[in-house]
């Protein structure tokens, strides 16, 4: 995972990357799209506010979403901890054109994972627009609790209506009960989505490339302190 001072995290189809200044066309070219930002609380973006986002992005909050092999960034990622609670919001967007293919369900499990494996995190949560099917259905199929529906709480910018907004979340004694759940079942690596029926919640960071051991979960949870009660609109932090 880690390289030097950066963040590097794989789920089997992608690579969630520390974002770049030479990343901007990519970047560019969702954040300034009325569309791909429809549901977001920032954007359409100018040109000169995706380089600002550019310049602010922290190295292991934030991270450029490519697929495996290749070189153009297709989305943007990040997990924004509040330290004092022990708690983190997720935050995510991809370009509309690698919609509906499974990468949303893929890069959020794995934020997950990160969240409560590597950060430490006891609570991980994230809003979304209530209209926004994709964005809650990736939550869901992560293990990922609703908790709020917040009526017309939400600007919608490209919208210009006040819409519902509602909030999702997932404590890390549950991560780990289902991860742990899953291992002692001996169930094998599952492909994001591919062995697992659209509906039914894959166990988050379960992927090929990224398994599970039942002993290092049963070894943090032994080790950590207390795990008691810890799309969507972050992933350019700073717009």
């Amino acid at each position: 995972m880690a390289h030097g001072d950066s963040v590097i995290l794989h789920t089997p189809r992608l690579v969630l990357r520390p974002l770049i200044p030479a990343d901007l066309d990519d970047v560019h070219s969702w954040a300034g799209n009325p569309s791909n930002t429809r549901y977001m609380s920032w954007g359409p973006n100018t040109f000169e506010e995706t380089r600002a986002f550019l310049s602010s992005a922290r190295v292991g909050f934030d991270f450029a979403v490519l697929l495996r092999g290749e070189d153009r960034v297709i989305g943007s990622c990040g997990i924004y901890p509040d330290k004092e609670n022990d708690t983190g919001e997720l935050g995510w967007i991809l370009h509309m054109d690698h919609w509906q293919l499974g990468y949303g369900t893929e890069l959020c499990g794995e934020l997950i994972r990160y969240g409560f494996v590597d950060l430490k995190l006891r609570r991980i949560c994230a809003p979304c627009a209530a209209d926004n099917y994709g964005s809650y259905r990736v939550m869901e199929r992560n293990g990922m609790r609703r908790e709020a529906l917040r009526v017309k709480a939400f600007w919608a910018r490209v919208d210009m209506e006040w819409i519902d907004e509602l909030e999702y979340a997932i404590l890390a004694e549950e991560f780990f009960s289902e991860a742990v759940s899953v291992a002692g079942a001996g169930v094998g690596a599952l492909d994001a989505e591919e062995e697992a029926p659209a509906d039914t919640a894959v166990p988050p960071g379960l992927y090929q490339n990224n398994k599970v051991n039942q002993y290092e979960v049963l070894g943090f949870a032994k080790h950590s302190k207390s795990l008691e009660d810890v799309g969507v609109y972050k992933p350019l932090r700073s717009l």
